[in-house]
């Protein structure tokens, strides 16, 4: 694959060119602490790294990210959320960092009905406990025009969220200050203004999140993640959905005797579901994807592993146009158990029809993809080969084979 070019700058020894690098470095710093926005990406000598979770494509045929930023330095430094939009060709149109003096992130974003975009992660800046969950909504600019925490005294955060039919969104993710277990999975319905309208939890004593949520076509909510309070192992993949009120209609684990884990669900063209994740319970390896495709009642269709004998884990799945799916991950390569990112093509029954990986010596994930309109895929995720080995903010494009078209990092200098 074609490697992200980099730039290496050779400067002279001068003190008085050490104090204008200083000086520069310190005016990148204040830029990202004193505002609640900044309209650059910055460089790889800033001492930030950068993770792409979420993308979606917009209607310029562009695309924008969600992630955050982590911020390195003594005294340490806190991270703050990010949203970056691209160009059909990855070139940056605008990016925004939103944050306090401490830890916040964004790990999704969806498209609104008004043409903006909002966000879902926590915050340890603001909110009433150690982590809220955060919901930030942007204009089509990339301006913020609101956000909301929503959480108790501890750790709450929200790792998915949908815009609803009704102009609101629902979150769903875990909290640690409501419930009954350790964690518990959470559901929280917001008006058009993330005003709560409601909130439930999901769980029982032991550890149990909330992955994604989608709407269904009935007005209720499809939840995807992982329990250990249920099913046969240490934790199940979890699948349940409620009515539009968040009520409980029915819930089906998927395990073994060991870990197995839900990270996303979609919906399929049949009305059923489609889940993706890892397992330890079965497959060749020492954890493998699993994808599991259920009815619209959550009962098993089919099921498949995909792996050998290296660590495999899936991220995220959808459905493509011609019935199939395609998912990406990351695969560990290698003795020091580095990653690649994963990307995998199947047909409508889960029979593999390519794969590739991409990456270098040093780990690379692969967190989103989506099907491009022409037929290709594009994956966002982080890379650390093709930087000063701080992670960066990697956008691969792929053909409809998967055969890599462009790639572009974010957060290093070109």
């Amino acid at each position: 694959m074609k490697h992200p070019k980099a730039v290496t700058l050779s400067l002279p020894s001068s003190s008085w060119v050490k104090f204008l690098v200083l000086l520069v470095n310190m005016v990148v710093f204040a830029n990202f602490v004193a505002g609640q926005e900044s309209d650059s990406v910055y460089w790889k000598d800033s001492g930030f790294a950068y993770y792409g979770y979420s993308i979606q494509a917009t209607p310029d045929n562009g695309y924008v990210v969600a992630g955050f930023i982590k911020k390195f330095g003594r005294p340490p430094r806190d991270n703050d959320a990010l949203c970056i939009k691209v160009d059909s060709t990855g070139n940056v149109v605008w990016s925004r960092s939103f944050g306090g003096k401490m830890n916040d992130r964004t790990y999704v974003v969806d498209r609104t009905m008004d043409g903006g975009y909002v966000l879902a992660g926590e915050t340890h800046s603001f909110g009433a406990g150690s982590f809220d969950a955060w919901l930030i909504k942007l204009g089509a600019d990339g301006k913020k025009e609101w956000d909301k925490t929503y959480g108790g005294p501890r750790w709450d955060n929200a790792v998915s969220v949908r815009q609803t039919r009704d102009g609101g969104y629902i979150l769903v993710g875990y909290t640690e200050s409501f419930g009954e277990g350790k964690t518990d999975a959470w559901l929280v319905k917001v008006d058009r203004q993330g005003n709560v309208e409601w909130e439930k939890t999901y769980g029982g004593r032991k550890d149990d999140r909330g992955s994604s949520v989608y709407q269904s076509g009935d007005g209720g909510y499809v939840v995807a993640g992982y329990t250990e309070s249920f099913g046969n192992g240490f934790s199940d993949i979890w699948l349940f959905k409620t009515d539009e009120k968040g009520v409980l209609l029915w819930e089906k684990t998927f395990g073994g005797v060991k870990t197995d884990r839900g990270f996303s669900a979609q919906p399929t063209k049949d009305g059923g579901v489609i889940i993706v994740g890892d397992t330890y319970s079965f497959g060749a390896g020492y954890g493998d994807v699993w994808v599991i495709k259920t009815d619209s009642r959550g009962n098993e269709q089919w099921q498949q592993t995909y792996g050998g004998s290296k660590t495999e884990r899936g991220a995220f799945i959808q459905q493509t146009g011609d019935g199939g799916y395609v998912l990406t991950g990351f695969v560990k390569a290698g003795r020091e158990r580095l990653s690649d990112v994963l990307l995998i093509k199947t047909d409508s029954t889960g029979r593999e029809e390519w794969q590739h990986t991409f990456g270098g010596r040093l780990p690379e994930e692969g967190f989103y993809v989506l099907q491009t309109a022409d037929g290709g895929y594009i994956v966002s995720g982080f890379t650390k080969s093709f930087t000063n080995g701080r992670s960066i903010l990697w956008l691969i494009k792929t053909d409809d084979q998967g055969r890599e078209v462009w790639n572009n990092t974010f957060g290093q200098k070109r």
